[in-house]
């Protein structure tokens, strides 16, 4: 494992984003993918398993063929129209959080799975703005009052030599 994160810096990911992609990796996704946020080729989808799937990027500015919409408004897509969503370092970034949770849980059929990672201890890294950090509390609360059934929130990276080296390397979008 440490030696993954230490090929992985070597490519200009932080040691947090690197540690989020390893996470990743113990995850296997099918069906339709949305990829809230997600830009162009997003260095976590090399770590998640995908099964017979077919990913679909929402962003303000997507990639080619990916479906144009503000991110802290209702999303232009029918309700349970995707099996998974993934939601990787982006909550931060939107004032209106509330209303993309809810959008999230919409938008997934019954018995789906939304992936969401988001900073706690990092610096001000605005995109083009940076809004929040959430404690452990507010994420099971955010999520819950919309009706998810929160499986698991997990802290990766504790300790203050994780918390040095995020702080240190420069953001990498």
């Amino acid at each position: 494992m440490k030696a993954k994160i230490f090929r992985e810096s070597f490519k200009g990911k932080s040691i947090g984003r690197t540690m989020m992609n390893l996470h990743l990796s113990g995850f296997t996704l099918d069906g339709d993918i949305l990829d809230l946020g997600g830009g162009l080729s997003p260095s976590y989808m090399r770590f998640i398993k995908m099964g017979a799937c077919i990913v679909h990027t929402v962003d303000l500015n997507p990639p080619d063929g990916g479906i144009k919409a503000d991110l802290e408004d209702k999303l232009p897509l029918p309700s349970g129209f995707c099996n998974s969503v993934l939601c990787m370092n982006l909550l931060e970034h939107i004032y209106n959080h509330k209303e993309l949770v809810s959008e999230a849980h919409r938008l997934l059929k019954p018995g789906g799975l939304m992936l969401c990672c988001t900073p706690f201890m990092v610096h001000y890294h605005p995109n083009p703005h940076d809004y929040y950090r959430y404690t452990k509390d507010a994420l099971y609360k955010m999520f819950t009052d919309v009706g998810f059934n929160v499986e698991e929130i997990r802290y990766i990276g504790l300790g203050p030599c994780s918390l040095l080296s995020e702080n240190m390397w420069p953001f990498v979008p």
